[in-house]
């Protein structure tokens, strides 16, 4: 079986920080359950540096079909925060992410 990898870009409805604020131990949860899959992934921020707008996800599926059941099963998607859901096949060509340390980076997923 060949394996897909989609880049998965959302952007969050206008005034919804209640409602990832409520679904976001859900989400890093189901995130973690399916760490397998995660390339990367992580919040979009505003450009404070800050606020969340949005999610971008890296995931490898076998096909389409697993895609979808992923995403209409995540907690953020059932929470009804997305406004807009960009899907696109991804190849990962070349990253440094080997050197990349989300603890050094702020980030509250880190470890």
């Amino acid at each position: 079986m060949r394996i897909m990898i989609f880049a998965i870009h959302c952007m969050d409805k206008a005034d919804c920080a209640d409602v990832r604020a409520s679904a976001q131990s859900d989400h890093a949860h189901y995130m973690r359950k399916h760490a397998s899959r995660i390339v990367f992934g992580g919040p979009l921020l505003d450009k404070d540096g800050v606020t969340r707008i949005g999610v971008l996800m890296v995931v490898d599926c076998g096909d389409t079909s697993e895609l979808e059941q992923f995403l209409q099963n995540e907690p953020y998607h059932l929470a009804g925060l997305f406004a807009q859901v960009t899907i696109s096949g991804f190849s990962l060509v070349m990253h440094s992410l080997a050197s990349f340390h989300p603890s050094t980076h702020g980030s509250k997923y880190a470890g």
